[in-house]
């Protein structure tokens, strides 16, 4: 693990001060330690930006949406507290949908940045 990575757009690590750094706006700091789980998940595009983040998600897999264009969302980690705090890491710039190109790249790098988020806090 280094303190670059090629996620640095979204989130960036600091292994000397046990701290990552989210860059959705203000970039806030969030110690390892504080993290109790992280996930990777899709959250409504009508709700991203109200309240607490991804409590409004979209499930992947069969939908009756999807023959009609499907539901758009946002992917991004979702970072769990140990006081109950949710945080989130948006990697998705615009609204996707399941099956795209766009969706698959938003995916696996929500999952690289879980990785490595993983790889710090068990």
């Amino acid at each position: 693990m280094s303190d670059n990575n090629k996620d640095d757009k979204y989130v960036s690590f600091d292994d000397t001060a046990g701290k990552l750094i989210i860059h959705n706006g203000d970039d806030e700091e969030v110690s390892y330690e504080s993290i109790s789980k992280v996930s990777v998940q899709n959250e409504d595009e009508n709700f991203k930006g109200e309240g607490t983040p991804f409590v409004h998600t979209v499930l992947e897999g069969a939908s009756f949406f999807t023959f009609f264009g499907g539901p758009n969302f946002y992917v991004g980690d979702k970072l769990t507290l140990k006081d109950g705090t949710v945080k989130a890491i948006y990697v998705s710039e615009k609204p996707t949908t399941f099956g795209t190109d766009i969706y698959r790249a938003d995916k696996a790098r929500a999952d690289h940045i879980k990785a490595e988020i993983d790889q710090r806090i068990k």
